[in-house]
């Protein structure tokens, strides 16, 4: 399948560092805005997986509505519903706070005259800038927790910090990776989330999908474990139809079970990226303002599983 790489992407929206010359750069418009997502989308990270929210305040709420349970009943002619058998709407509202953050690259007088790319270098910068903040955001989104001794991880507790309802913890006795490590976890799941299958997501470390696959490969004498054995980069696994996704972001030792869609990032719209020059140290100054905030807009259709053994 075709995929564009990142000058095409900005090609596509004209997101380009000529376009951001007037008044020293500045607030990237709405048509901007979303080439610039979708150079993020496009990283293998997370975030070509999850709802990213488009928000113009700092703090946006989203609200749920619908039924939890059975809402018709058999009647008999001319009988309507008892008091009790008639449903009401259950609401619910998650709050997503974004947490700005900034990312600055200082490029040289000599650099900037002496590269190959000549004029194309402030374009590479901006998209390898939007690279690097994709996987910048995926390490947030997952890993954050207010006082955290991790520079760039404390504004906010990450998808694993918010874990609460469903966590199988299993550290003080670390179970290997095989089907049951992975059985146990769906089970986990209360199954009135099991409905949207489709969109269910084992998010594993690389460790964790690379000792799956040896499993596979020694325990399967099935064309699934020929696969495991095969040179095929691109060689995905799944358990009973839900995909095992690896993030780089994800602990050894633990997984994540969700529906992909239940994992909602937001972006404040006012991302800025402009440019200063430092005429006295000889140097071009490349700044990226953006906020962001991660949620999971139910918690209890999540499962985290602490204690796979991957050594």
């Amino acid at each position: 399948m075709y995929t564009p790489n990142n000058r095409q992407l900005a090609a596509k929206g004209d997101l380009s560092y000529t376009d951001l010359t007037v008044i020293n750069g500045g607030l990237i418009d709405n048509r901007r805005l979303d080439a610039f997502i979708e150079l993020i989308r496009a990283q293998p990270t997370l975030l070509s997986d999850v709802r990213i929210e488009r928000t113009t305040q700092a703090k946006m709420d989203l609200d749920f509505a619908g039924f939890t349970g059975r809402i018709s009943f058999p009647v008999s002619e001319h009988t309507a519903l008892t008091e009790e058998q008639r449903s009401k709407l259950s609401f619910n509202k998650v709050t997503l706070d974004c947490h700005d953050f900034a990312a600055a690259v200082y490029l040289s007088d000599k650099t900037v005259r002496n590269n190959l790319m000549k004029d194309r270098l402030e374009d590479f910068v901006m998209e390898e800038m939007a690279r690097q903040v994709a996987y910048d955001i995926e390490e947030a989104v997952m890993l954050s927790e207010i006082g955290s001794a991790t520079p760039g991880l404390t504004a906010f507790d990450g998808l694993l910090k918010q874990c609460a309802s469903h966590v199988l913890d299993h550290t003080a006795a670390p179970v290997e990776v095989t089907d049951d490590a992975f059985y146990s976890g769906k089970v986990a799941l209360p199954s009135k989330y099991w409905r949207q299958m489709n969109d269910l997501r084992f998010y594993v470390s690389p460790r964790t999908e690379a000792r799956y696959g040896h499993y596979i490969a020694t325990n399967r004498q099935t064309t699934d474990g020929d696969k495991a054995r095969t040179e095929d980069p691109y060689t995905r696994y799944a358990y009973q139809g839900i995909p095992i996704r690896a993030l780089a972001v994800i602990p050894d030792n633990s997984y994540l079970l969700t529906n992909r869609l239940n994992i909602v990032v937001a972006l404040e719209e006012d991302v800025t990226y402009e440019f200063e020059r430092d005429g006295e140290r000889r140097r071009t100054k490349f700044i990226l303002h953006y906020a962001i905030d991660a949620k999971f807009a139910v918690e209890d259709a999540v499962v985290l599983f602490k204690g796979l053994e991957t050594t």
